[in-house]
């Protein structure tokens, strides 16, 4: 039976960051304007403040905006989506 190559399935959970590996916060006047935390190499939230609020979550070159300012938003229905069709990965 041949072995196989560890360096082919990925990195080892041995040696993958443990917390963010960066945090960028952006200031503007006495308030926070963005806050971008980066948790993987390739996966990046970033929370805007304002008048209209808003939350991104990305992964290389894909992503989505949500307006995170009222009941019933954006935010919300992407929440509502998500735990609809991905029972497994809700939070309460």
């Amino acid at each position: 039976m041949k072995k196989k190559n560890k360096s082919a399935v990925g990195p080892s959970q041995s040696s993958a960051p443990k917390g963010p590996i960066s945090l960028e916060i952006q200031k503007k006047g006495r308030g926070i304007q963005t806050i971008t935390v980066k948790v993987a190499p390739h996966h990046v939230f970033t929370f805007t403040g304002g008048a209209k609020p808003t939350v991104s979550l990305a992964c290389t070159h894909h992503g989505f905006v949500a307006e995170a300012f009222e009941l019933n938003g954006q935010l919300e229905h992407v929440i509502n989506h998500v735990r609809k069709h991905f029972p497994e990965l809700r939070v309460d």
